[in-house]
């Protein structure tokens, strides 16, 4: 199968242009001092924890392919943050419980539960 607009997948769905692997992704910069920063966590790990391949059962999209690097999720919205924490892996939900989650909230100098 060749890449490009015209050519369908077995899903029925367009293939990524054929320059698709040459794309360049925009690039974002926060200013930390006047931006906030959500966070929503499992209390038993607080606000600053590092996930990483070798010490999770589960592999999230972000991590490091060789663990080279841990990976803190946080986003400057809560309703992206609250989305990808519980709605993009339904399954923690299901051993969360009200009492487990904690939500945080960076002024770009310290973290707040």
């Amino acid at each position: 199968m060749t890449a490009g607009p015209t050519s369908p997948s077995t899903l029925d769905a367009p293939l990524p242009p054929a320059n698709f692997g040459r794309a360049q992704l925009p690039v974002f910069e926060l200013n930390l001092a006047a931006t906030n920063l959500y966070r929503v966590h499992r209390r038993s790990y607080g606000p600053i924890f590092y996930n990483r391949r070798s010490s999770s059962s589960t592999t999230f999209r972000f991590d490091a392919p060789n663990d080279e690097y841990g990976v803190l999720y946080a986003s400057p919205s809560f309703d992206a943050c609250l989305a990808e924490t519980l709605l993009q892996h339904p399954q923690l939900a299901s051993f969360l419980d009200r009492y487990d989650i904690g939500i945080a909230v960076s002024d770009g100098t310290r973290w707040r539960t």
